[in-house]
């Protein structure tokens, strides 16, 4: 079996924080990036959830993330799967509705 390069993510530790990210409210509406370090691996990952900036209500992007595409600018199929989004988990109702108008008038 060929050697698991050092900086790479083994699946199962990768399975682990997104389900951990999943059934964690410390995680809801955060975006994060995962980075391999050494060490003990950490069993309880709510607090590194509860560290992180929120995502702002109702945007595309995460609370990082530069402002280098508009929404209008984004490939067609994109702008209809946001077009069509109407219920974002932990947020309001219609929290893309906003978007709709902007999107269907960029053709």
């Amino acid at each position: 079996m060929p050697a698991i390069p050092a900086m790479a993510h083994p699946r199962r530790q990768i399975a682990e924080v997104l389900v951990a990210s999943l059934t964690s409210t410390e995680a809801l509406r955060k975006t994060f990036e995962l980075v391999a370090t050494r060490g003990p691996a950490q069993h309880d990952l709510d607090p590194l959830f509860a560290q992180l900036d929120v995502d702002p209500p109702g945007a595309v992007d995460a609370v990082r993330d530069l402002p280098n595409m508009p929404p209008g600018e984004e490939p067609e199929l994109v702008r209809r799967d946001l077009a069509s989004a109407t219920v974002v988990p932990g947020g309001s109702e219609s929290a893309l509705q906003d978007f709709a108008p902007n999107l269907r008038s960029c053709k």
